[in-house]
């Protein structure tokens, strides 16, 4: 009996699995063709917003920041997409954003406020945990 029951349960995991991978790699195109619309769904839908591509390790914010859509990167960061995360060339958004041939200074701009308040909080954090040492 057990054994029937792990033929059955497997083809759902996979079917789980390859579901969650199609809505990802939608939320990364989406961005790329800059849909706020479709984005925002995805959003919504509780799609993870930092999943990164299995072939290029892109999220939907390295998608954004590399054709220099402005309003789609700021609704990935408002809805917490990480600007640390690299892709599989250790580039960060940040890194795509400047070497993108669609070089979009505002674009540039919001990411590296990001990461710069980032940077300040952790700085921050540890001199706290210095404090109390």
């Amino acid at each position: 009996m057990k054994n029937i029951q792990i033929i059955f349960l497997t083809p759902l995991i996979i079917t789980l699995h390859t579901s969650a991978m199609f809505h990802d790699f939608r939320l990364r195109s989406a961005a790329a063709r800059n849909d706020t619309k479709t984005v925002m769904a995805h959003i919504n839908h509780g799609i993870d917003i930092n999943a990164q591509d299995e072939d290029t390790g892109n999220t939907a914010l390295h998608e954004a920041a590399a054709k220099g859509h402005v309003e789609v990167t700021k609704m990935l960061l408002e809805h917490g997409a990480q600007v640390h995360i690299q892709n599989k060339d250790k580039c960060r958004p940040l890194h795509i954003a400047i070497n993108s041939h669609k070089k979009n200074r505002t674009c540039i701009e919001i990411i590296l406020k990001v990461e710069l308040a980032d940077h300040a909080n952790q700085l921050c954090e540890r001199l706290t945990e210095l404090d109390t040492d």
